[in-house]
């Protein structure tokens, strides 16, 4: 028979989330514009219009295709993100 205390799991638990956060780094704004840039390519490329409205529910079918979940708000204001994101990765 096992027996651990109550606080002490608790204080591992927390040591477990306090390294993931730190693990985590920020996404910087130009990594960011970088990624929106290739998802408008990938869009593009296969002929779909990511500034139509009904993109946010094709973008949130494929993500659930994928086995995972993103809140449709996310998807939306990250959709809308593109077209300055494109025109900030312009070439001069």
């Amino acid at each position: 028979m096992l027996v651990f205390r109550t606080d002490a799991l608790q204080q591992f638990e927390q040591s477990l989330s306090d390294e993931q956060e730190k693990s985590e780094k920020p996404l910087h704004a130009r990594t960011r514009r970088g990624l929106l840039t290739i998802i408008a390519a990938l869009g593009k490329a296969a002929e779909i219009n990511l500034a139509n409205r009904s993109a946010t529910r094709e973008v949130l079918k494929w993500v659930e295709a994928l086995g995972a979940s993103l809140d449709d708000d996310f998807v939306r204001a990250s959709l809308n993100e593109i077209p300055d994101a494109v025109e900030s990765r312009k070439k001069s």
